[in-house]
């Protein structure tokens, strides 16, 4: 079933454990400002990481932010944690074993309710993602601001919440607008026109104040004065999930994991920040079984959904891929859930070293690695469970590829309580797994990102 959504007017986007926290002696006051109205490329060797999204317990976004250590050496690492509704912000040093992995609990640093940690990597080679306690759904941090972000398939409607969660890395105060794209077509409400966030400082905006139930939102972050780490706090339901957006828009895109299993409420949702309407088509990859794509419209400055589960057209065989094309370049997301409610995923970035981390201990129902690009490429990898590397080697990935991960290794479990590295020559690779679920393969998480 496909369906679209045409613009009204068209004018000219489960954590096991937690390690403690040491202080360090100095809090510096936070700088956030009372207004109420992001991630760069994944390779920038550089030696910050900034997450931003998780809250305390009762904004039902509680977690940790797991840093993963990819080298051989250990790692010193400073985290500045602020949030909103903080009265100061404090920072923590610690140090991550060759190999290891280390888990910091932002409200144990800051009393607040959404959370910001900026941290300093000295000498880099560590990776981090947000990991969400009562989903063990994660979102990877970003290596620098950006000046341009975008979402697709935020959802407005009642039961369900949209908050964007904005973080300034840097010590001058920068300004943004925000835009979206839906059934209503492009809106820029005056009140998210020149918002201004102060140094070092988070904020948040509810979309459903300005995009008032909608079950379909674009949205683009434009930042006209600094750089800005934007996320998406998305719940539905009982799911709440964290979704980093893209840094531009794409014509074309690779889902190595999508659930057509029985039970399961699967879409692809796209949002056309252009003047001309695109046509999107979906090949689906499915053992044994050959599906025509599915295609739809996106207006101009509209949005649109390909509904995959339930689909009396697709069998539902479990999990399948697919990869999309576009006539334009737009914002692609995946939604996947049940009755009960969905989580958002955004169309994976692909890197040169990308990283799996087991951090829940729940193990994967099913794991992928992409190549993107459209040659083969050889990737080395190294696999380690405990702080050391129990098998390295190399792998030829096909142009255009989507592989199992465990009929790489010989068995998907070898993945339970491990991380895998991959590191390629081009930013052209993606892993992506899912977590236990009911249906399978409703619960997706992306590979992190080296800082």
């Amino acid at each position: 079933m496909v369906t679209r959504s045409r613009p009204r007017v068209v004018l000219g986007l489960t954590v096991l454990g937690v390690v403690a926290s040491a202080w360090v002696a100095e809090s510096v006051h936070s700088t956030n400002p009372t207004v109420t109205p992001v991630a760069v490329g994944p390779n920038v060797q550089s030696s910050a990481l900034y997450c931003a999204g998780l809250t305390n317990v009762a904004g039902g976004f509680h977690g940790v932010v797991a840093f993963v250590n990819t080298t051989s050496h250990p790692r010193h690492v400073i985290a500045r944690v602020t949030a909103t509704a903080a009265t100061r912000a404090n920072s923590t040093t610690f140090v991550i074993a060759p190999h290891g992995r280390y888990l910091l609990q932002p409200d144990a640093l800051v009393r607040g309710h959404t959370y910001a940690v900026a941290a300093q990597i000295l000498g880099g080679g560590v990776d981090a993602g947000e990991v969400i306690t009562t989903e063990g759904l994660s979102a990877p941090c970003s290596s620098a601001g950006t000046s341009s972000w975008f979402e697709s398939g935020l959802d407005t409607t009642v039961g369900s919440r949209a908050d964007l969660v904005i973080y300034n890395p840097t010590a001058t105060a920068s300004v943004f607008n925000i835009l979206t794209f839906s059934s209503l077509g492009y809106q820029a409400p005056a009140p998210l026109q020149g918002i201004t966030v102060g140094p070092h400082a988070v904020t948040t905006v509810n979309l459903g104040t300005y995009v008032v139930a909608t079950p379909n939102v674009g949205v683009q972050v434009q930042v006209l004065r600094g750089s800005l780490v934007v996320a998406a706090d998305q719940s539905s339901g009982s799911v709440a999930s964290i979704a980093s957006g893209s840094l531009h828009l794409d014509s074309r895109a690779a889902f190595g994991l999508v659930s057509v299993a029985r039970g399961a409420s699967t879409q692809i949702r796209v949002a056309n920040p252009n003047s001309n309407s695109v046509a999107v088509g979906l090949t689906l990859h499915q053992a044994g079984l050959t599906q025509p794509p599915l295609t739809v419209e996106v207006p101009a400055f509209g949005t649109a959904k390909v509904t995959l589960a339930p689909n009396t057209a697709i069998a539902p065989t479990g999990i399948i891929s697919l990869t999309g094309n576009a006539t334009g370049p737009v914002a692609w997301s995946l939604s996947t859930g049940t009755s009960s409610g969905r989580e958002l995923s955004p169309l994976p970035t692909p890197g040169k070293e990308v990283v799996v981390s087991d951090v829940t201990g729940r193990g994967f129902t099913a794991a992928m690695i992409l190549n993107v690009s459209s040659s083969s490429q050889r990737v080395g990898w190294r696999l380690v469970k405990a702080s050391s590397v129990v098998e390295s080697g190399h792998w030829t990935l096909p142009a255009r590829s989507i592989q199992s991960l465990g009929q790489l290794l010989g068995s998907r479990t070898r993945l339970s309580n491990a991380t895998l590295v991959i590191e390629s020559s081009r930013s052209d690779v993606e892993m992506i797994g899912t977590l236990p679920s009911t249906p399978l393969g409703v619960a997706v998480v992306n590979s992190l990102h080296r800082g």
